[in-house]
């Protein structure tokens, strides 16, 4: 009976499978697949690259000066900008690769299925990755890092991009049509458009040979014969700051609004993912900026402005803008409007010079800017010429201040220890009664004068400490670059060092800082001293760590190597026999 019932539910299994089988849609052969994807890639690639290739072949000015050469196109803006001071990084190109290579997958998955289209957000992701890829290689040779990104030559808006709208920010006029370009001297350049019959719009551009900060005018006159009335500039820059580095993980930063001689952090919930999100900030506009991790578009306007404008798409891309009122305008009157465009890194110096607070942009956290840990920082460099020593310094000098609060802590922590026989005992004798147990504990603490907290408060004082380093550390853009021995060439990114092989889950290189951490961490737990049931955990700690670290800019993780180098001897010192007594 039993062999029958099995025999039949064997046999159902494959008329079932079959039947599925027979009845499923057939596909198309894989080479007809290949084929049909490949095609659907190819005219949408040339449709989404046709306004890049446009721009690309447009006519334009070059400016070349000691900080940057930039390129204005007709099509009524900036083309390129690239910086001469700071190299382009490849190190990411293979992250950004891995993107692509996903991105592809999930498009072909869709062209399965239905046509390509040419609005998909995963074509223009596709796009933007083969883009930003070829760039970072070919950029890495010219050294030059580059401030305007694909989806500002994708979306046909160089900046500064120039709109006017009415009242309801309804679309009147846009940079649609090429500009005349007009060297009026080595360093000014117009940009002039006419619509016939209607209005003339004139762009001068005055580039500041030693300075990141470029003065724009915007002249609009009434060339037709009736009145041009109350309508507002919009005047915006990005989406997005530049090339990706591929670094992702530390390039995501929103939009700000210096507002009311204030600073607005503009943040996008997770509610507005893969939505289109338009703000518009109302008060006294100082200045408006669009960040990555360590570069800047700022558009500070040199006159009265009462509307800062954000946008952000459904790629997640940000633009900012100012909108600005223009007057009724009879024929033939003209209604001009000046700003300043910093495009450039988020160098305190460079910022200083601006003014306008523009400096509060570099974001160090509250108590980073406190304890003004970054121009600490400096000094040591100043002294030393090397970041890496600088970071050395700045952790020897921190923890020399700590100092006190760390003997109090470690001398608490051994106290604690000295008195785990004891607590162990007064455990198993009142397992039963836990609140008996706590009173025995407390009374032990009291005889004995040992402040169970005493370890632990020293250490939350340190917290602010460690909370501002941890942000300058992760910010300042000098580290940007800087080497300092032998393998770790840039203090801004994780050290790797090649093999000449690969492993598994790391790839071909390996970051050894956080390795030799972690080994630190190890001989600390020993030199602390754990017993009893606190050992297996402070045993793990250490590998907790390396997971957390492993990826960490290298100048961070040389902070926590050497502040853990000084804890193991502070806890040596302490624990020599000759000062029990202290």
């Amino acid at each position: 009976m039993e062999k029958r019932l099995i025999l039949a539910v064997f046999l159902i299994i494959i008329v079932l499978f079959a039947f599925s089988f027979i009845n499923a849609p057939q596909p198309k052969k894989q080479g007809q697949l290949e084929e049909s994807q490949e095609k659907s890639e190819e005219k949408t690639e040339r449709l989404l690259n046709e306004a890049v290739l446009e721009i690309a072949q447009s006519e334009e000015i070059a400016i070349k000066l000691p900080l940057y050469t930039a390129l204005l196109s007709e099509k009524g803006g900036i083309r390129s900008y690239r910086l001469n001071e700071y190299e382009t990084r490849d190190v990411g190109v293979g992250q950004l690769e891995q993107q692509l290579q996903k991105a592809q997958q999930q498009f072909r998955q869709q062209s399965m299925s239905r046509d390509a289209d040419i609005n998909s957000p995963v074509l223009y992701s596709i796009e933007k990755l083969r883009y930003e890829v070829s760039q970072l290689k070919e950029s890495a040779k010219d050294k030059g890092v580059e401030l305007i990104s694909f989806s500002e030559l994708y979306h046909d808006s160089l900046p500064p991009f120039l709109k006017i709208i009415d009242k309801n920010n309804t679309l009147i006029w846009s940079e649609k049509n090429n500009y005349k370009l007009v060297r009026t001297g080595s360093d000014k350049v117009q940009l002039i458009q006419e619509i016939p019959g209607v209005i003339a719009v004139k762009k001068e551009f005055v580039f500041e040979p030693d300075s990141y900060l470029i003065g724009v005018k915007i002249i609009v006159e009434n060339i037709g014969s009736s009145v041009f009335e109350n309508n507002n500039f919009l005047i915006t820059c990005g989406p997005d700051v530049g090339i990706d580095d591929g670094i992702r993980a530390y390039t995501k930063f929103e939009p700000a609004v210096f507002v009311d001689n204030q600073l607005k952090r503009e943040k996008f919930g997770r509610g507005s993912q893969n939505k289109i999100v338009e703000k518009t900030v109302y008060g006294q506009i100082g200045w408006v900026a669009l960040q990555n991790k360590y570069f800047a578009k700022i558009l500070i306007p040199n006159e009265d402005v009462k509307s800062a404008y954000i946008h952000k798409n459904e790629s997640e891309e940000k633009t900012i803008g100012l909108k600005v009122a223009i007057p009724s305008l009879s024929p033939s009157q003209t209604n001009e409007f000046s700003f300043q465009m910093y495009l450039g890194p988020k160098k305190l110096e460079n910022l200083h010079q601006i003014g306008r607070e523009t400096s509060k942009i570099v974001d160090y956290g509250k108590f980073g800017n406190f304890f003004q840990i970054v121009h600490i920082l400096k000094f040591f460099h100043r002294l030393t010429k090397n970041y890496g020593v600088a970071i050395i310094l700045l952790t020897v000098l921190i923890n020399l201040v700590l100092l006190p609060l760390s003997l109090k802590s470690f001398k608490s922590m051994k106290e604690m220890r000295k008195l785990q026989p004891e607590m162990e005992k007064l455990r198993k004798e009142f397992k039963d009664d836990a609140q008996r147990m706590n009173k025995e504990v407390m009374e032990l603490y009291r005889r004995h004068k040992v402040n169970p907290a005493g370890g632990c408060l020293p250490m939350l004082l340190q917290f602010p400490i460690f909370i501002g380093l941890f942000m300058t550390l992760r910010s300042v853009i000098e580290l940007r670059g800087a080497p300092f021995i032998f393998w770790i060439k840039d203090l801004s990114l994780p050290d790797a060092l090649s093999l000449p092989f690969s492993l598994p889950y790391i790839g071909s290189a390996i970051n050894i800082l956080p390795i030799i951490m972690t080994g630190v961490t190890f001989v600390q737990q020993k030199v602390s001293g754990s017993t009893g049931t606190s050992q297996p955990m402070m045993l793990m700690f250490p590998i907790f760590m390396l997971f957390i670290f492993y990826n960490f800019p290298s100048g961070l993780v040389l902070y926590f190597l050497c502040g853990n180098v000084i804890n193991i001897l502070a806890q040596t010192w302490i624990n020599r026999p000759e000062l029990k007594k202290v």
